[in-house]
């Protein structure tokens, strides 16, 4: 190639440098001798990849890549730029390009040679003094050729200015100017001057200088210097030209002459007038463009704005600015493209967008310049030897050449670690609120707030709180990796905080405090056990914050936080009170939820000691009333006092309801109540509380009609359903004003059966009928009519749980119609028929205990004898759990029914013993041998020990229940009576 090139091209023989480019990138492919003129090898013109550009042409980079995009579309270029030689000095040259192809490869012809100089001094005079300029005019050196022009010794020229040298004061200031416009423009310029010689001998003697200033650039393009060269001319002065003699007066060619020598003097003058104004326009111009150059360099050194500037297309050279360098931790000079490559790449910085590392194609840079659009504002993560610690809003714009192409590209990154930083709290707060909210379980929120903390906020979080001895403890914690925790755990169950410990003054003052753990290490103060020191090991913490949460103005937890990667500044304790006030919230909540629930806890548990503890003197009133009409009788009293009699009665069993309806009021809002469900006729059961209720209707004057279709057959809880329609008809005689009252059953489509009770009385405005079925509501006053105002409540519970629906229909005045809609099967969550929805003992899912439970609370009067007899009735499945029980079987053992149901003969917890003394094993308890043997046990006498210590003597019977064909029972029922009061009088 290079013989071609010789052949075809200029000879090098007049001193030209020759090469050849590929088109693309730039790269020399071939160079002739003369390149050695410059000062470098051919070896480094061919070896590096920028060595045009970014060496020899640097001074003109911009320029020479101009001429070269134009060049490779195809024109010949011939242009004056500066190119920069292997001893720093800059040059002018004549460059020409000229485009070539060959195949398919496209590549660039260019010659550059340095032109002649103006005026007379010839190539190969070597000047005579040789001098370099600081930006001061200082002299930095010069050679001994200024010892024949001035008389001076070289050693009083070094560091002092002509002026100091007392030159003369017309040729300083000439010097002045011209050193300042190089300068200034920063290209070379020549001039011409005249020195006096060292002995004055008048204007003949002066001598005429010629000098070529050449500015000197930099590592980064800024004149460092300027070189002076200076060639004597002749000794004669160029205005000795213009004195000799003029031509002879009258001679019409020496007048054409003069008058032309003075329209040339004219010429010049004037023209010379125009140089120096357009001198002057340019020296203002170039320092008008260097006084804004230096402002825009000012201004993007103070700009909190990262810039990024690519000079070619393929940005694998980015220049920056002083606020990117220090957000990229590297030197202003370091080339920070990520297209570079390999061996110039910047290690350790990548940028990510929504997670992912952008590939070097994707930046915004290289996108606008490839393309050469606008590229808007797109969000990154900047990561910077492995920490991801700031968010960028990166914009791009291309770079255009004259044919408006790409020749590069300019990227700005504006630090929005603060606005992303704001929008993550917000929705970080947003979320935990929702997130805490979810549960108000004390627990399970303590375990959510430390959750929520890790990883976002730091990678260890533990709550602590304050024990009833005045110390903080371990509430909850966690940590971003799981096999961590078990062993903090640990440490922070023997945690003990000094009375000089950081956690005091946080929860003294309620200000959050960061703790840097490296510097200070306050927060692992007091704690010697070596356990403790092994996790801060492992922990490698570099900052804890303590975040105190507070309740009614007072500290009740402190979470602490800590972080092996960040430092926790006065923006995260900031952010750390917001969050704690959320936490505070929720961890009120959950006390006070927990707080309720106890409350309601205690409630229950009141009203069912208070209903057990009511039921036991009503049984013993209800005995002793039964008793009274007896020998009421039996005296032939019984018309005088059966009136009495027959209210006492009557009150009592009202007084039982009212205790059974606040039994059920405790199981419905525990969830302890059972259906338990069996196949049965509705007219059935209407017509057995319309007979049952009749004598109570009699009383309010009220006729009961009965409009009833047969079958309706379900399989419902009979006892419980008796209750739904005891409620509505004793309501509808309450409020009936001795009107008919009309009872209606049917079938309803989707395998459904309807009952509705309708009554003339006095009605319920609308208002009231959406709160009568609330828990003690009442449409009218208490002191009208009695009651809890808890029948409706307990009849809408029962319908729910039958997964009916009852409603009511009224006008005031024109009396009130309920109807109660139920399926004909009821049916659990899992979709089987219910047997009993909230087991409350074992064995219950069993028929069995279905139908023992159906026996014992049938319908209200079997309920009321039972609950009458002054002798315990226990009744157990088949398995020997204890299914029910009645009043005095509670009283006589000392136990509540709760306390029963679930208990076998067996369990440990029963003491029993013979009439001698010795232990009475569960085994052999009548209803244990009833159950193993199918036959009853009669009068066993047993000794048993009730909760409070007392002991007592039961004589004890047990009766077997059998199925037709079935040999063993299922159940048994066991009566026993207290006679410790006998055996203490034998």
């Amino acid at each position: 190639m290079l013989t071609r090139y010789a052949r075809q091209g200029p000879l090098a023989s007049d001193g030209s440098i020759q090469w050849e480019a590929d088109a693309q990138t730039l790269r020399c492919l071939s160079v002739n001798e003369q390149a050695r003129n410059l000062g470098f090898p051919r070896e480094q013109w061919l070896g590096e990849e920028r060595f045009l550009s970014g060496t020899v042409f640097a001074p003109d980079r911009e320029l020479f890549l101009s001429a070269c995009r134009a060049a490779a579309r195809g024109a010949r270029i011939q242009e004056r730029c500066r190119a920069r030689s292997a001893d720093g000095r800059t040059r002018w040259m004549a460059l020409t390009l000229e485009p070539e192809c060959l195949g398919r490869t496209r590549f660039l012809r260019g010659r550059m040679v340095e032109p002649p100089p103006e005026g007379s001094v010839t190539r190969g005079v070597p000047p005579l003094i040789v001098a370099h300029f600081d930006r001061e005019l200082r002299h930095l050196d010069v050679n001994r050729g200024v010892e024949e022009v001035t008389g001076l010794p070289v050693a009083s020229f070094i560091g002092r200015t002509n002026e100091e040298l007392r030159m003369p004061p017309r040729l300083v200031r000439h010097w002045h100017e011209e050193l300042h416009r190089v300068f200034r423009r920063e290209e070379g310029r020549w001039f011409e001057f005249e020195f006096p010689p060292r002995e004055e001998s008048g204007p003949q003697g002066r001598t005429l200088f010629r000098a070529h200033l050449e500015p000197v650039f930099d590592s980064r393009g800024q004149v460092l210097s300027v070189r002076c060269e200076t060639y004597r001319l002749r000794s004669a002065c160029r205005a000795r030209r213009f004195a000799r003699a003029s031509p002879p007066v009258g001679n019409p060619e020496a007048d054409r002459l003069r008058q032309a020598l003075h329209a040339s003097r004219a010429r010049e003058a004037e023209l010379e007038q125009r140089l120096q104004q357009a001198e002057r326009r340019a020296d203002a111009l170039s320092l008008e463009s260097r006084r804004q150059k230096g402002e825009l360099q000012t201004l993007l050194e103070l700009l909190p704005v990262g810039i990024g500037i690519a000079r070619e297309p393929l940005c694998q050279h980015v220049q920056q600015n002083a606020w990117f360098a220090r957000l990229l931790e590297v030197p202003l000079e370091t080339n920070v493209s990520l297209s570079a490559p390999e061996h110039e790449r910047i290690q350790g910085v990548r940028l990510l967008h929504e997670g992912r590392e952008l590939r070097p194609e994707e930046m915004p840079l290289q996108r606008a310049a490839a393309t050469g659009e606008k590229v808007p504002g797109m969000e990154l993560e900047l990561e910077v030897r492995g920490r991801r610690h700031t968010s960028l809003l990166a914009s791009a714009a291309p770079l255009l050449d004259e044919a408006h192409q790409p020749r590069g590209a300019i990227v700005s990154f504006l630090d929005i670690t603060s606005r992303t930083r704001a929008m993550e709290a917000q929705r970080f707060l947003a979320d935990s609120s929702a997130a805490l909210a979810s549960s108000l379980e004390p627990e399970q929120t303590f375990q959510i707030l430390v959750r929520l903390c890790v990883p976002g906020l730091a990678s260890m979080a533990v709550l602590l709180g304050s024990q009833e001895e005045g110390t903080l403890g371990l509430l909850s914690m966690a940590h971003a990796e799981p096999e961590l925790e078990p062993l903090l755990a640990r440490a922070f169950q023997h945690f003990h905080a000094s009375p000089a410990h950081p956690l005091h003054d946080v929860m003294r003052t309620g200000l959050p405090r960061s703790i840097p753990a490296t510097e200070e290490p306050g927060f692992w103060e007091g704690n010697e056990d070596p356990e403790w020191w092994h996790v801060r090991q492992r922990l490698a913490l570099r900052s804890v914050m303590l975040v105190p949460i507070s309740s009614h103005q007072r500290v009740t937890n402190v979470l602490v936080l800590g972080s092996p990667e960040r430092v926790y500044t006065q923006d995260d304790c900031t952010f750390a009170r917001e969050f704690a006030a959320h936490a505070a919230t929720a961890l009120d909540n959950a006390r006070l939820y927990h707080e309720a629930r106890q409350a309601v806890a205690v409630r229950d548990e009141f009203l069912g000691i208070a209903g057990h503890e009511l039921r036991t003197p009503l049984t013993a009133l209800k005995l002793g009333l039964q008793n009274l009409s007896r020998q009421a009788e039996a005296l032939g009293q019984r018309e005088r006092l059966e009136k009495w009699l027959t209210n006492c009665q009557r009150q009592g069993e009202r007084l039982g309801r009212l205790v059974n309806d606040l039994l059920d009021v405790g199981r419905l809002t525990s969830g302890r109540l059972a259906l338990v469900c069996q196949e049965m006729e509705l007219p059935a059961l209407v017509e057995e509380v319309v007979g049952r209720m009749r004598p109570e209707l009699e009383r309010a004057g009220c006729r009961v009609s009965l409009a009833l279709e047969s079958p309706l057959t379900g399989s419902w809880d009979r006892s419980r359903l008796d209750q739904v329609l005891t409620n509505l008809l004793s309501n509808a005689a309450k409020y009936g004003k001795g009107r008919p009252i009309e009872i209606r059953a049917s079938a309803l489509p989707e395998d459904r059966v309807c009952v509705s009770v309708r009554d003339e009385g006095i009605g319920i405005t609308p208002e009231d009928q959406a709160r009568i079925f609330g828990r003690f509501e009442r449409a009218v006053s208490e002191r009208h009519y009695g009651g809890l105002g808890l029948g409706l409540w307990i009849s809408q519970q029962l319908v729910v749980r039958f997964g009916g629906h009852i409603g009511v229909k009224s006008e005031p005045g024109k009396g009130a119609t309920f109807t109660v809609e139920l399926p004909r099967r009821v049916e659990t969550e899992e979709g089987v028929e219910c047997r009993s929805q909230t087991p409350s003992w074992p064995g219950q899912q069993k028929a069995a205990a279905a139908e023992a439970l159906a026996l014992m609370e049938g319908d209200s009067l079997c309920r009321t004898i039972l609950a009458a007899l002054w002798e315990g009735i226990v009744v157990q499945d088949s398995e020997g759990n204890i299914i029910t029980a009645n009043a005095s079987a509670e009283h006589i053992l000392g136990l509540s029914l709760d306390q029963l149901t679930g208990r076998t003969s067996m369990d440990p917890r029963w003491r029993a013993i013979r009439e001698d003394g010795s232990d009475f094993p569960g085994q052999e308890h009548p209803a244990m041998v009833a159950l193993r043997t199918g036959r009853p046990v009669r009068n066993v006498t047993m000794g048993i020990y009730r909760p409070d210590g007392s002991r007592a003597w039961l004589l004890v019977n047990a009766q077997p229940l059998l199925r037709d064909g079935e040999p063993a029972p299922y159940m048994v029922v066991a009566s026993f009576f207290d006679m410790t009061g006998q055996r203490k009088q034998a």
